[in-house]
């Protein structure tokens, strides 16, 4: 089952009460871990500029762009 991530504390939704969403952007296909402050996740930038990592311009993954 995919439980929604708090945003603030990594626990699903029903482990607490004070549930804060992680909102991504558009094509966003990263781990929920990547972002060290999930309320700002950047969008993803239309081409993707690196060498098989995280994109230099946004810092998204390949596979992002690709969504």
């Amino acid at each position: 089952m995919n439980e929604p991530i708090c945003a603030i504390c990594n626990k699903p939704e029903s482990w607490h009460h004070a549930f804060v969403p992680i909102n991504r952007p558009k094509g966003c296909l990263c781990s929920v871990t990547d972002w060290r402050d999930k309320h700002n996740i950047p969008p993803v930038c239309e081409k993707y500029d690196g060498d098989g990592g995280y994109c230099k311009k946004c810092e998204h993954d390949k596979k992002c762009h690709a969504a």
